[in-house]
């Protein structure tokens, strides 16, 4: 990867990766994300893979019924998707 900040944002796909990162390695929001619960929730689902509701309410002490509204609105989006009992990031598109 270069120093350079603005060849910084593709290294990683200089490596064969798809991902953006900003010029500190950082991957950016998709920007369908407008409320803070919604990118929390997608923040801590990046970050451990998949998770269950109960483990997403005890995680980000959010009861489930501030959750199934963001889990909704993150599926309709194409951010994330539910496989059986758990929810899992989908495949990130460029942005």
């Amino acid at each position: 990867m270069t120093d350079d900040p603005e060849t910084a944002a593709t290294g990683d796909r200089e490596n064969g990766g798809s991902r953006t990162r900003d010029a500190l390695g950082v991957e950016p929001l998709p920007e369908r994300l407008d409320s803070s619960p919604a990118k929390l929730v997608y923040l801590y689902l990046r970050a451990v893979t998949e998770a269950r509701l109960a483990e997403l309410r005890r995680s980000l002490g959010m009861r489930a019924l501030a959750l199934y509204p963001v889990l909704e609105l993150l599926i309709d989006r194409g951010l994330v998707e539910r496989v059986d009992d758990r929810y899992v990031v989908t495949a990130e598109e460029e942005t």
